[in-house]
């Protein structure tokens, strides 16, 4: 019998109709796929005393980014966060050291969710600042980087079970190409890849806890997943969005300054101390295919930054002390003519994560500015503890480049 459908009633009622079948298609589906990944993956078992994985902690970046677990690096728009975590990345597939601190080489994902087609160029500048790219004899045919834009999507309404079996294709498809394991996720950014809202500590906890368990089975090897993100609209000291975001991390990083003078700063390290500033500076390469300048159609030559040390880190070979390197970092915001004690202290003492005196700090200035990193205020009187600024000048192996 054929429905009338000629009065805007029925044809209201027989598109309520069909919405409701459609949506109850679509549970049975999802219930459907999410018992057959938990029959092919079930659930952990339980952890008996004795039976504990007593392996001590490791790094994927000594002394920097912990081998297992779930961090965030953080800063404001186009301060480099994407430049530093692609820096990052390629060293690890690479096997070298980043910025004198070794890594464990293995296969790094990369989702990268805002750059499109630009980011394979700059992945082509990383490597070659790296001293993977053109120029060099490579022991590979290609590195082990795995790339997608398409973002994780992960939300309250996620079965995570389903995030598993799409964690297990991933390594499928990385064990078929005979790359190694998985050791490093690099999410850009969190906001394009949670389905959610946040602000919302439910659904944020509901995003981080697809996530982890998407790291897990990602590899047999431990995984890190790093979350790239913005700061807080008001507090730019912590992230942006929910508080239940930076409380459930094992690792969280802030990227702060101008293109010229960075600063990586750690602001929790869960299972060790937080590492000292890490001074970088980001400049402007040419990219390069096959020894040639990459030109568009216009023969404009196309470029993109890439992560260099700066300062003290800059000097090969060279011991950092924490302390100088924390005061360094503090100085360019510092006010002119104003007390070491009232001011530069407690940013010295939160860079570091712990306690200093105001003469250790007035020291370490005073070894800065005969190293020419620094200088006193105008005006300073003998023996007084006013400071001035770091220096902005480029250091002598800067000039020549």
């Amino acid at each position: 019998m054929a429905l009338d459908l000629t009065t805007p009633e029925a044809r209201a009622k027989a598109l309520e109709h069909e919405t409701n079948v459609q949506r109850i298609k679509e549970q049975a589906r999802r219930s459907v796929r999410a018992e057959t990944a938990l029959d092919q993956h079930p659930r952990a078992g339980l952890v008996f005393d004795g039976e504990e994985d007593l392996r001590p902690t490791e790094y994927l970046v000594d002394g920097v980014i912990p081998a297992e677990g779930a961090g965030m690096l953080f800063g404001e728009t186009d301060v480099g966060k994407t430049t530093v975590a692609l820096s990052v990345a390629i060293h690890v597939v690479a096997k070298l050291p980043w910025l004198g601190h070794a890594v464990l080489g293995g296969t790094v994902y990369f989702i990268e969710s805002e750059g499109g087609r630009a980011f394979a160029l700059r992945k082509h500048a990383a490597k070659g600042a790296a001293g993977c790219g053109d120029g060099r004899k490579l022991p590979f045919a290609s590195l082990p980087f795995v790339t997608t834009y398409e973002p994780l999507g992960f939300g309250p309404d996620t079965d995570v079970a389903i995030a598993v079996s799409n964690a297990e294709t991933i390594r499928r498809a990385v064990a078929e190409r005979g790359l190694p394991p998985i050791r490093l996720v690099v999410v850009d950014t969190l906001a394009q890849n949670i389905a959610g809202d946040a602000d919302n500590n439910e659904e944020m906890s509901a995003f981080l806890r697809a996530f982890r368990a998407f790291l897990k089975a990602l590899s047999d090897e431990p995984v890190f997943g790093l979350l790239i993100h913005h700061p807080g609209h008001k507090d730019k000291e912590r992230g942006r969005g929910a508080y239940s975001l930076e409380a459930d991390l094992d690792l969280v990083m802030s990227l702060e300054g101008a293109p010229e003078a960075l600063t990586l700063l750690c602001k929790r390290m869960r299972n060790d101390s937080r590492f000292a500033p890490i001074l970088l500076r980001l400049e402007r390469r040419t990219i390069t295919m096959d020894g040639e300048p990459l030109r568009d159609c216009r023969g404009r030559e196309q470029t993109a930054l890439v992560v260099l040390p700066r300062g003290a880190d800059a000097r090969s070979g060279a011991a950092v002390d924490p302390i100088e390197r924390a005061v360094l970092a503090a100085l360019p915001d510092h006010p002119g003519k104003a007390g070491v004690q009232a001011y530069l202290v407690p940013k010295v003492a939160s860079l570091l994560g712990r306690s200093v005196g105001k003469d250790t700090v007035a020291a370490k200035c005073f070894t800065l500015e005969k190293k020419g990193l620094a200088e006193s205020a105008p005006g300073r009187q003998k023996d007084s503890l006013a400071w001035g600024k770091a220096k902005r000048k480029a250091e002598p192996e800067d000039e020549d480049r």
